[in-house]
């Protein structure tokens, strides 16, 4: 299982574009576990409120790969596993009109979960699901808060955690 986060220049997936990628392999047993990580090179100056929401600049990913070399390589390091993202509509939507635009075919893999949805039935009663908030929750690092290998990690440990829970509970 590989959970994926995005950074990205907007919130519409066939307007916008990807930012920044992050993929952790979920290992059983292991708390260290592979990962793929990369900057996005940008054909035009990332939106001001993007960079005060992540930190990136246009300077981090002038010398960064090509959004095609980087899906190329992210699809490479899933392989056939089943994807976790925490609001898998956002990350998949991206992921799949990234690959439209720079493979020419959406991706087919092995399935899906969304990490989102476990967390609202697993906390129902927080006063909202936002990754934050619930990994605040948790008590977990905030550190890269906004970035995508921060956030992966975050929604794994929220994943792992909630799939523990529910499996306690049946």
């Amino acid at each position: 299982m590989v959970v994926l986060d995005f950074e990205t220049t907007g919130l519409r997936a066939h307007k916008h574009g990807l930012l920044e990628v992050a993929a952790i392999r979920l290992v059983p047993g292991q708390t260290s576990c592979p990962y793929y990580h990369a900057l996005v090179k940008q054909d035009r100056r990332i939106p001001k409120k993007i960079v005060e929401i992540t930190g990136i600049t246009d300077d981090m990913v002038e010398n960064a790969a090509a959004a095609s070399e980087v899906v190329t390589s992210l699809l490479s390091f899933i392989g056939a596993d089943p994807i976790v993202a925490y609001n898998a509509d956002f990350d998949l939507g991206f992921l799949n009109a990234a690959c439209q635009q720079h493979i020419t075919s959406k991706i087919n893999r092995g399935g899906h979960s969304c990490a989102l949805k476990l967390a609202r039935r697993t906390w129902d009663w927080l006063p909202n699901h936002r990754l934050g908030t619930v990994a605040a929750h948790l008590k977990l690092d905030m550190t890269g808060q906004h970035r995508a290998l921060g956030d992966a990690q975050r929604a794994a440990q929220i994943y792992r955690l909630a799939s523990l829970i529910h499996d306690v509970r049946t």
